[in-house]
C-alpha cells in the first residue's frame, strides 16, 4: 500500500471515531450525572425524613415532661396557696380597750379560736369582776347578760360568800397549771360588793388579792361542750381595779388575766410586771414571762375600776382588697 492511501486509511478511521465519541460520550455523561442527581434526592430525601422523626421525638418527649405545660403549673401553684393562706390566717387581731382606749397588736394563735385555757395570774394586789368570754363583741359590752345567750362561753359574777377561796368553787381548778402561772390560788378570796362601772351593771361580789411575794394563779373550768366555732371570734370583758400599792409584791406586783394559746406562752392583758416593762404601771398587752407586745398607755390607778375589752379576731387575708 502506497504512503497516500496509508494516509487517506487513518484519515478515515479518525472521523469514524470521532463521530461516534459525538454520540456516545455525551451519553456517558447524562448517565452519571443522571445518577448523581438521584443520589443527591435520596440523601435530601433521607435527611427530611430524619429531621420530621427527630422533630416528633422532640414533641413526644416534651408530652412527657413539664417542660411545657403552664396548665399543670398553675394546678401547682393552687395546690401552695392555701397552705400559704393558711399560714397568713394564723396571725390574728388583738385589740387591748381600757376605758375606751384602744391599743392594738398582731400576734400568731395557733388553734384560734380554741385556746389550752383562760386563767388570772399575779404577785400584785387588785380586784376582778364580771368576767365575761363570749363569740360577739356585743355579749361582752351589753349592760347585763341574759342567762340564755348562746354568744356567752363564761360568765363569773362572783356570787359566792364573803370570805370564801375561789379555789373552792367548780368553775376554777389550779393543778396542772405551769409553776410560772401559778404557785398558789390561795390568795384569791371572794369579797363582799362588786366592782361598780356605769358601763355595765355589776351583780354579786368581787375576787381580790393581797400582793404575794409568791407567783398566785388559777385557771378557768369551761362548762364540757361549750367551744368556739371554727369561723368565730373571741371577746373578753371585765371589771378590774388595783388596791394597795402598786408594784408591790415579786416581779413588780403584776396582775392580769390570761389566754393560754396550745404551744405558745400565754397573752396578758392586764398590768404587767417589771421583768416585761420598764413603764409597768400601764394597763398592756403582754407575753407571759415578757417581752410586752404594747402598752395601752392608760395608767394603773389605785382604787379606780376600769372596764376592760379585748378583742381577738381573724386578720382579713392579705391577698384581698
Amino acid at each position: 500500500m502506497k504512503k497516500s492511501d496509508l494516509i487517506v486509511v487513518i484519515l478515515v478511521l479518525s472521523g469514524v471515531l470521532l463521530a461516534v465519541s459525538a454520540f456516545v460520550i455525551p451519553d456517558l455523561f447524562s448517565k452519571k450525572e443522571k445518577e448523581t442527581l438521584l443520589n443527591e434526592q435520596d440523601f435530601v430525601s433521607q435527611k427530611d425524613e430524619k429531621h420530621e422523626s427527630d422533630t416528633l421525638n422532640l414533641i413526644s418527649k416534651n408530652k412527657n415532661t413539664d417542660f411545657e405545660r403552664p396548665d399543670d403549673s398553675n394546678k401547682i401553684k393552687i395546690i401552695e396557696l392555701p397552705d400559704i393562706i393558711e399560714e397568713v390566717d394564723l396571725e390574728k387581731h388583738i385589740t387591748l380597750s381600757v376605758d375606751g382606749v384602744e391599743v392594738t397588736a398582731e400576734r400568731i394563735i395557733e388553734g384560734f379560736p380554741e385556746f389550752d385555757f383562760f386563767y388570772i395570774t399575779s404577785s400584785g394586789a387588785f380586784s376582778i369582776d364580771e368576767i365575761r368570754i363570749g363569740k360577739t363583741f356585743d355579749s361582752v359590752t351589753k349592760k347585763s347578760v341574759s342567762e340564755v345567750d348562746e354568744n356567752i362561753i363564761f360568765y363569773e359574777s362572783f356570787e359566792y360568800s364573803d370570805g370564801e377561796k375561789l379555789i373552792d368553787q367548780n368553775r376554777w381548778y389550779s393543778e396542772g397549771l405551769p409553776r410560772h402561772i401559778s404557785n398558789s390560788p390561795d390568795s384569791y378570796i371572794i369579797f363582799k360588793e362588786s366592782l361598780i362601772s356605769d358601763r355595765i351593771e355589776s351583780v354579786g361580789n368581787r375576787l381580790s388579792t393581797k400582793a404575794t411575794d409568791i407567783i398566785s394563779g388559777i385557771g378557768i373550768n369551761l362548762n364540757e361542750g361549750v367551744s368556739f366555732n371554727a369561723d368565730d371570734n373571741v371577746y373578753i370583758s371585765f371589771l378590774i381595779r388595783p388596791e394597795g400599792v402598786v408594784g408591790e409584791g415579786v416581779w413588780g406586783g403584776y396582775f392580769s388575766f390570761g389566754a393560754k394559746p396550745f404551744d405558745a406562752k400565754g397573752i396578758l392583758f392586764g398590768k404587767p410586771g417589771d421583768s416585761s416593762a420598764p413603764d409597768d404601771k400601764k394597763y398592756a398587752i403582754d407575753n407571759q414571762g415578757g417581752p410586752l407586745i404594747v402598752t395601752s398607755g392608760v395608767t394603773t390607778e389605785i382604787n379606780k375600776t376600769s372596764f376592760v375589752v379585748i378583742k381577738m379576731e381573724s386578720q382579713p387575708l392579705k391577698n384581698e382588697n
